[in-house]
């Protein structure tokens, strides 16, 4: 079975990789995905300058919250290496793995084929570069009429429960709870990924993080851009956690049978995806890839997909109302 999981892995990232370069001529844009933190942290900075707060204190703030959770955590028996071992995760997909990663690719697949079929219906030109605000929403929108019910099936498919029991007023606190808690460490990464990048480029980098971000400061007026942050904000985390913690991550537990490796495996993952058609930076990928540990850990503990995907909503509405609210 881990062969035959291995196999099915390998031709997902194939896929994936092509899916969004061969597809369609020229390239099309993934539905929107998760938006990075740099915003976010920039635009904390930012109101911590306005404040009279300097950046080193504010990046030593930042450290010594980051930190702080990282002890409360594993102090909890959350982060400690062994901590899988004497709690098992609750895996609450069923099916074997070479299964659940056929669904992951085939939601994955559907949000591809969305976007395309609504590519195709848009009126020349199709330059990418020249798309309005209103193409990059119809095929953002597109991609999503698909991905969605898709992803919404694979769940009832792999859960074999209702809708209504799969979320509930304990998942949206629990959600809002998991993102205050990873979100000192995800500014932190951010922080150390950006003077990184200051350190091998010479500059610092653009705070703005995402295309989609981009489009939307740039079309703030128009209704359309509503759309793109509608997509960003309710589909994108939806679909994403969907394919990358009920699926991807629950499949290779079962392949396996290494809790921390899945979770990992799975972070990278959802980070790498996002490289895709250069939605994201490369130094983007690091806060990325803490956030996607922080929800598949949240996942692998519960068993309550909602939680991350709430937490998921509110990090992405946070970067859009940051961009917003500071250009």
């Amino acid at each position: 079975m881990p062969s035959i999981a291995l196999s099915v892995i390998t031709g997902i990232v194939g896929v994936s990789a092509s899916a969004g370069t061969t597809l369609a001529q020229p390239p099309l844009p993934a539905p929107e995905p998760a938006l990075p933190a740099p915003q976010a942290s920039a635009a904390v900075e930012s109101a911590a300058a306005h404040a009279g707060v300097s950046s080193s204190a504010f990046a030593l703030v930042v450290a010594i919250l980051a930190a702080m959770m990282i002890i409360i955590l594993i102090g909890a028996d959350i982060l400690r290496p062994a901590s899988f071992t004497r709690r098992k995760p609750v895996l609450v997909a069923q099916g074997d793995p070479a299964f659940l990663f056929i669904l992951a690719l085939m939601v994955y697949a559907s949000s591809a084929l969305g976007a395309a079929f609504a590519y195709e219906l848009l009126p020349a030109p199709k330059d990418l570069s020249m798309l309005t605000i209103k193409a990059r929403a119809l095929v953002s929108l597109g991609g999503y009429a698909l991905a969605v019910p898709a992803a919404l099936v694979a769940t009832l498919m792999v859960t074999r429960r209702r809708l209504t029991d799969l979320c509930s007023w304990k998942d949206v606190a629990l959600g809002a709870g998991l993102l205050v808690v990873s979100a000192p460490i995800v500014m932190a990464v951010a922080s150390l990924a950006s003077w990184a990048h200051q350190l091998a480029s010479g500059s610092p980098p653009d705070p703005i993080a995402h295309t989609s971000l981009e489009a939307i400061l740039r079309h703030r007026d128009n209704a359309w851009g509503y759309a793109v942050i509608a997509a960003a904000v309710f589909g994108a985390p939806l679909v994403e956690e969907v394919i990358y913690r009920q699926l991807v991550q629950t499949a290779a537990i079962r392949a396996i049978n290494r809790p921390w490796i899945a979770v990992v495996l799975a972070a990278a993952g959802f980070a790498l995806v996002h490289r895709l058609g250069g939605s994201v930076p490369w130094h983007a990928l690091a806060p990325l890839f803490a956030l996607g540990l922080a929800f598949g850990i949240a996942y692998a503990r519960t068993g309550r997909l909602a939680i991350p995907i709430i937490a998921h909503m509110l990090f992405n509405a946070g970067n859009v109302a940051a961009a917003l609210w500071f250009h």
